[in-house]
């Protein structure tokens, strides 16, 4: 059914800062299932800058200069676009704690911020002799990140790496013949998912860098992370765990017969959805990871989350919280029959579209828990965030 919701218009992608240690990317504080292994890309939030991709492909940045604040100089494609002072489109950006990496629109790279980071421009390798000899090098298609360093997908599915090695910043030596189909992250390390549906794992090989034994003949559709664990989802509905025990590191014990639908984590816990639509978490008790006592005969349909909270959409629109009760982890009261649509959330605090395109918030008051007066007749048909705050796109 389609309805006010499926017309959104974005006109500006902002790269944000956060001021938490653990928070990395939307994805992971959202969901990752088999239904959409994208989520498997992973990106840090630049503690202490922003970048800005405006309507003409250019960028502007704002923020702490030596963190990727100042505004970089984009080349040209050819001189004719030199003289006339056009720069190439940036296409998106990502982002280390301190550094930011974007992929322009022929598919090369360019990096600015703290050079520790992965703020230096890496060398891009052509992809043969003939684009040697005439200066192609490959062409980056994404790009993910830890807290310190990046990892580029190629065209061809291989994979480069820059930034801090021991943080995930050194390029592993992938088996010949592997073809990289996404690439996840904790803060301190890397998870490829290739064509076969294997992995590998390189960073830190305390939180989330070594590869782990998987069932022989299981195929990974797609791997969710907290800070510093991984959870990986089977075509055959179970998941297997690895990474810091405490923070969600060890594969939880699922109800016989029961298959993963999809997994969301905050922090340092994990939340899978059920195919029979329950709910079942594990990880830190303080930021989520304790499985809550849902409504007899409802059905989850998605989960979001703060960095310390889940909530969960029923079947019939309304929602339920666990976790910290000051971060969002409280059930709000809902108009009544008013149903929810969808949910976005900051690093503190959730915000409800319900069908009728009103809004409620709840969560820490200065971080986005308080519900705006929106404009009289404007109903609101999408909600943009970053980890800190949020905004909203209007229909009149």
């Amino acid at each position: 059914m389609k309805t006010i919701f499926t017309k959104i218009l974005p006109l500006l992608c902002i790269t944000t800062l956060v001021s938490t240690s653990f928070l990395r990317a939307d994805s992971s504080l959202a969901m990752t299932s088999p239904q959409d292994p994208a989520h498997a890309f992973h990106q840090y939030k630049n503690k202490y800058a922003f970048a800005a991709i405006l309507d003409d492909g250019t960028v502007h940045c704002w923020g702490d200069g030596d963190f990727g604040g100042t505004t970089p100089y984009i080349p040209s494609s050819n001189w004719s676009n030199y003289f006339s002072g056009k720069s190439k489109k940036v296409i998106s950006i990502a982002s280390t704690a301190r550094a930011f990496a974007a992929i322009l629109e022929d598919g090369t790279v360019q990096c600015w911020g703290n050079p520790e980071f992965g703020g230096t421009t890496p060398y891009i390798p052509s992809s043969n002799w003939s684009n040697y000899f005439s200066g192609k090098s490959k062409k980056v298609i994404s790009i993910a990140s830890t807290a310190y360093a990046f990892a580029a997908i190629f065209e061809d599915r291989t994979v480069q790496c820059w930034g801090f090695g021991y943080c995930g910043g050194v390029t592993p030596n992938i088996p010949e013949g592997k073809r990289v189909v996404s690439i996840a992250s904790t803060d301190v390390a890397f998870t490829a998912i290739f064509e076969d549906g294997t992995v590998q794992c390189w960073g830190n090989q305390d939180f989330g860098g070594v590869t782990p034994h998987l069932p022989e003949g299981k195929r990974v559709f797609s791997i969710a992370s907290t800070a510093y664990a991984f959870a990986a989802i089977f075509e055959d509905g179970t998941v297997q765990c690895w990474g810091i025990e405490n923070y969600g590191g060890v594969t939880p014990h699922l109800p016989e017969g029961k298959r993963v639908f999809s997994i969301a984590s905050t922090g340092y816990a994990f939340a899978a959805i059920l195919e029979d639509g329950t709910v079942q978490c594990w990880g830190d008790q303080d930021f989520g990871g304790v499985t809550p006592h849902l409504s007899e005969g409802k059905r989850v349909v998605s989960i979001n989350s703060t960095g310390y909270a889940f909530e969960a959409i029923f079947e019939d629109g309304t929602v339920q919280c666990w976790g910290n009760q000051h971060f969002g982890g409280v059930t709000p009261h809902l108009p009544e029959g008013k149903r929810v649509f969808s949910i976005a959330s900051t690093a503190y605090a959730f915000a409800a579209i319900f069908e009728d395109g009103t809004v409620q918030c709840w969560g820490i008051e200065n971080y986005g828990g308080v519900t705006p007066h929106l404009p009289e007749g404007k109903r609101v048909v999408s909600i943009g965030f970053n980890r800190l705050c949020l905004c909203g796109n209007f229909s009149g």
